[in-house]
């Protein structure tokens, strides 16, 4: 059994909030990697320490974590970035204005995130990790409607 999907005109917003998602991401690696480059951490962050190998025992406890904390906050948009591209995807392709406004709303929080971390520390992202928690959340949904749509589970 087979079906024909017709692609929704409006599936040009998903696709275009996957990209910026996929932007976002890679500047906050931008972000922390400039860190190489300036302040404290200026030829003693050397390639391939991350923050936990040789060069790090250079740095004093407050830059170590500064460094660290701006690390974690790529390090978990990394983690997170190819399920909510995949949920943002498939539920766009059935929902694509839902999905579009959901990946909107998840970059804000990822925003949040990130600058609550970098200037709190890990208390400081709370608030970024809950919108961003809640718009997950809602894609992951949307995925799962689409496909139960798709597979004509569900009207």
């Amino acid at each position: 059994m087979s079906i024909e999907l017709t692609i929704p005109k409006d599936y040009g917003y998903v696709l275009l909030s996957s990209a910026v998602m996929s932007l976002q991401c890679l500047l906050f690696g931008f972000v922390a990697g400039s860190l190489r480059r300036r302040g404290p951490f200026k030829g003693v962050m050397e390639y391939p320490d991350n923050g936990s190998g040789r060069f790090s025992t250079k740095l004093n406890e407050k830059d170590w974590i500064t460094f660290n904390n701006y690390q974690r906050v790529h390090y978990n948009y990394l983690e997170g970035l190819t399920p909510t591209v995949l949920f943002n995807l498939s539920c766009g392709l059935i929902y694509p204005r839902f999905a579009a406004a959901a990946a909107v709303v998840y970059m804000i929080g990822r925003q949040l995130y990130a600058l609550g971390y970098w200037r709190k520390g890990e208390k400081g992202r709370y608030i970024g990790a809950l919108i961003l928690d809640f718009a997950l959340l809602a894609l992951f949904g949307g995925s799962i409607a689409a496909a139960l749509k798709i597979a004509q589970l569900i009207n």
